[in-house]
């Protein structure tokens, strides 16, 4: 065939146009930027983690899903570094939210800890239905700078506070001067013998950590499979405390307190383990003092054996007829007594404790019902009890 004009013009067009399809399509994938993730503490009250460079498409996609808390979560995992853990996986995902408007962010429901570091993976393959151009997952390490300021937090107390407990023994407290970080208390408490040798697989691993309100008391719960008999820990392993030996529990200094500071200083607390208590409550047993007339003493409560602490803070209230009185209550040390003082003077007559039936002793044993003979399994079974009245009479 002839090389004509024609042929050489039709020849140079075709080329071009591939060239510029090549151009195009190269230009396009330069300008795709890959997602990255950063912690955007401009705000310290509202910090988040973001996502950036996801496309429109992408962002898109995720606005419309209609993803549910567990999908989210896959998508973007977010979780405390811990050096207990094999990996991010191995950690229950921060609590928070998520929002989609020009960028992809989580909002954590609690503050982060200052020095404290978090796992960040984003996996758009984790939730297949959004259908997200960026397949390919990526993750990162994100914190915020540790305040330089002196350790001032220690620990003001521990629960029970007497020197013995019972060898099934299913709580413990921990009380903090101040507010405490997020970190539980996993890495951070450890229980050892009289030779010194730490006891193993005494705590039991929780997916929430126990804090109260303010985050100054923090609940150690023994694993109550071991304690509790003829259940596949307990057969394998045995109870972790033995009665007639010695076991102290131990608050590591680098538990970091809200401003991510370490404690100022250790704390250790010393118990001998006792033997196991296998009977149930009775308030039968109890001790009631009343109060004379005409004055504001405490009404006084005596019972046999320690009671767990948090639970007796919340479990008893004082009532004349159907009308509970407004007062305070305080608990003795060794968690053996309770009283109560009224704001108003105390009049002649009868009144009324009521008592919760969640109340419990140091090994969950409760009003009327052992925790030997509760729910095979469960450490805290079903509220199907009533509360029980204690009456007292003020003359």
């Amino acid at each position: 065939m002839p090389i004509t004009e024609g042929v050489v013009r039709r020849t140079l067009r075709v080329r071009c146009r591939a060239f510029c399809a090549f151009l195009i399509a190269a230009v396009s994938a330069c300008s795709r930027s890959q997602p990255s993730i950063r912690l955007d503490n401009s705000n310290p009250s509202r910090p988040f983690i973001e996502v950036g460079g996801l496309s429109g498409s992408d962002l898109s996609q995720l606005a419309s899903a209609n993803l549910t808390p567990d999908e989210w979560s896959a998508l973007l995992r977010v979780s405390i570094r811990s050096s207990q853990a094999a990996n991010a996986a191995a950690l229950p995902p921060m609590a928070g939210r998520y929002t989609v408007d020009g960028t992809l962010r989580f909002w954590p429901s609690f503050p982060l800890d200052p020095g404290r570091e978090y796992d960040v993976r984003f996996q758009p393959s984790s939730v297949s239905r959004t259908r997200i151009d960026s397949r390919e997952a990526i993750a990162g390490v994100v914190s915020i700078p540790a305040v330089d300021r002196p350790p001032t937090t220690v620990v003001s107390a521990v629960h029970p506070s007497g020197d013995v407990i019972p060898e099934n023994s299913l709580r413990m407290y921990i009380s903090f001067s101040g507010a405490m970080g997020q970190q539980g208390g996993l890495d951070h408490i450890t229980f050892i013998d009289d030779q010194g040798r730490e006891v193993p697989d005494v705590v039991l691993p929780l997916d929430t950590e126990l804090w109260n309100a303010d985050r100054t008391r923090y609940t150690v719960i023994l694993d109550p499979g071991r304690v509790k008999k003829d259940i596949l820990p307990n057969r394998r392993m045995g109870r972790p405390l033995h009665a007639g030996e010695g076991v102290t529990i131990v608050v590591k200094k680098d538990w970091p307190d809200a401003h991510g500071v370490p404690l100022a200083a250790e704390f250790r607390h010393r118990y001998r383990v006792g033997p196991a208590d296998e009977h149930a409550l009775q308030t039968g047993d109890w001790r009631v003092a009343a109060p004379p007339s005409g004055t504001r003493d405490p009404v006084t409560v005596t019972f046999p054996k320690p009671l767990d602490y948090g639970l007796l803070q919340r479990s008893l209230t004082v009532s004349r007829g159907s009308k509970p009185l407004a007062g305070d209550a305080r608990i003795g040390e060794g968690e053996n007594r309770w009283q109560f003082v009224p704001r108003t003077e105390w009049e002649r007559g009868p009144y009324v404790i009521t008592v919760l039936p969640i109340l419990e002793d140091l090994a969950g044993n409760r009003i009327g019902r052992a925790f030997e003979v509760m729910s095979r399994g469960d450490a805290v079974p079903p509220e199907s009890a009533s509360p029980v009245s204690v009456p007292f009479i003020v003359r």
